[in-house]
């Protein structure tokens, strides 16, 4: 199992609900090999996945990250659109970098709430670049969204749409909370590279998890600063609202 899945069917505000088959979020697929960490084309019906239709593929991975583990999404959906919007935050060579910082001592646990702050200080920093997948999500579905992990900037960016078509906080929380369950665990997959450095599983294993807390703390940023995720994707992301409009009419049915 990997962690990968379709929003649709997820309410959201004026009695509709995400179409099914609109928005995809995923963990990476690569063609290389690594058993425990990444899923690989071998993981993936091939024939399933192209028949979703999808048509932009969004990347929100950095470069060392696209480098050293290429993405296999855009080719094995025949995705018109294969779109890269890095955020780097918290990863490889970042300022914060949180993998790093435990290895060298510099942070001895990372918790819920290191990542719910985390969460907020992307938000803050890369409005414009989710207001840029935002508006593409807004032309190009089928649209699917991924990251490494299919975690972090993906539950982010998702969250920001469900936000934007009205869904309920608590839905939002729970889908992104599901990463936990599609991929639970994911820490021990890590798991010798920290304790070489004498890191134990429970400083980091956070890191690795999807605590619904961290979600509905960074939902609760964005309302609180903002006063909505639509108000927050306006003013910070400068997204209009023909295009919030648009996410509407390209995401959201009728609930029959």
């Amino acid at each position: 199992m990997f962690n990968a899945r379709d929003l649709g069917g997820l309410p959201a505000a004026d009695g509709c609900e995400v179409a099914a088959g609109r928005l995809y979020r995923a963990e990476v697929v690569t063609d290389a090999a690594d058993p425990g960490i990444h899923s690989s084309r071998a993981d993936v019906d091939i024939a399933a996945v192209a028949a979703l239709g999808v048509r932009t593929v969004i990347d929100l991975r950095g470069p060392h990250e696209a480098q050293t583990t290429p993405s296999a999404w855009a080719e094995m959906t025949g995705a018109q659109s294969a779109l890269s919007l890095p955020i780097e935050d918290g990863g490889h060579g970042a300022p914060r970098d949180y993998v790093e910082m435990l290895l060298t001592g510099r942070l001895e646990r990372f918790t819920a709430e290191d990542m719910a702050n985390h969460y907020i200080q992307v938000l803050e920093a890369r409005a414009e670049v989710f207001g840029i997948a935002v508006e593409a999500i807004a032309k190009g579905a089928p649209a699917l969204v991924h990251c490494t992990e299919g975690k972090d900037r993906t539950g982010l960016l998702i969250a920001l749409v469900l936000g934007a078509l009205g869904t309920p906080a608590p839905d939002i929380v729970e889908d992104y909370a599901l990463t936990s369950v599609w991929r639970p665990d994911r820490a021990r997959a890590y798991a010798s590279h920290f304790e070489a450095a004498g890191v134990p599983l429970e400083s980091f294993r956070v890191l690795y998890e999807s605590p619904a807390i961290s979600m509905r703390m960074a939902i609760d940023h964005l309302d609180r600063q903002y006063g909505s995720v639509a108000e927050y994707l306006s003013r910070r992301g400068g997204v209009d609202e023909g295009t919030l409009e648009a996410l509407r009419e390209s995401l959201l049915v009728p609930v029959d």
